[in-house]
Parts: C-alpha cells; structure tokens; sequence
C-alpha cells in the first residue's frame, strides 16, 4: 500500500523538525505509525517544495497511489495545492483529512465565549475553503 501525506510543515527526515506544538506532535506521530504500516510518500515544506513534489507525482500518473492524507493548514491553501487536490480527485485516489479547528464551522463545538466570538470573525473567511474540502472531500467517510 502507497498513500501521500501531505503536512503544513516541513517534516523532512534530514532537517531539524521542532516539536513545540500539539499539532505538529500529532502530525509527526501520525506519519511515523504510517510509514510502520505501509509506503509513504511526504508531500511537506514550503510552497516551493510541495510545488516540486506535485509535479513528480503527477508526471507518473499517480500510479501505485492507494490513498491521501492531508493535515489542514492554518492558513489557506495556495492555487497549486487546490490544483494537485482537484487532480487526486480526478483519480478516485480515496482521501482523508483531520480538520482541526472545527468550532469555526459549527458552533456547537465551541466551549468558550472567546471561542463563539473567534468563530464568528472566521466564519466568512473560512467557509469557502470548507466548502472545497466538503465537495472534494466528501468520499473520504469511505477510508477507515
């Protein structure tokens, strides 16, 4: 089994990787139990890296490819990422995304006023985006 990780952060094996945050931690746990379990190909690092990396994968068709896994960036995907997800799509590659800050689009998730009152100033900016991922997204109920 072959699937594509892609992260928000650079999670390269030869690069100094600070895990200061909890989702980095769960990030970088999550990519380590995968690759135990099968063959992982990262997709990670700056816009340039993931750019250099989607044209690889693209080139070969996305062959072999069993699945897709992405971490949700905090800030909003670039044209390229949106492009590459559109093309994973095409290819009925299953795929799966851990969305984090899911208070923003349902506030029943909210714990705290302050949350509430986050939610609500995000909201606007953050329901386009959310309303890719629920259209492109939407077989990934499918994967276990």
């Amino acid at each position: 089994m072959k699937i594509i990780f892609y992260a928000p952060y650079n999670m390269s094996e030869n690069q100094e990787f600070s895990l200061d945050r909890a989702p980095r931690i769960r990030c970088y746990n999550i990519y380590k139990y995968l690759r135990k379990k099968c063959e992982v190909v990262l997709v990670c690092g700056d816009a340039k890296e993931r750019k250099k990396k989607y044209k690889i994968l693209l080139k070969s068709n996305l062959k072999g490819i069993d699945g897709f896994y992405m971490e949700r960036p905090n800030c909003s995907l670039k044209y390229f990422d949106i492009d590459f997800l559109k093309k994973i799509n095409e290819y009925k590659v299953p795929m799966s995304m851990f969305y984090r800050d899911i208070h923003w689009k349902f506030p029943v998730f909210s714990k705290t006023v302050y949350q509430r009152i986050k939610f609500r100033r995000k909201f606007n900016k953050s329901t386009k985006q959310f309303q890719f991922y629920k259209n492109y997204f939407a077989r990934s109920s499918d994967v276990p």
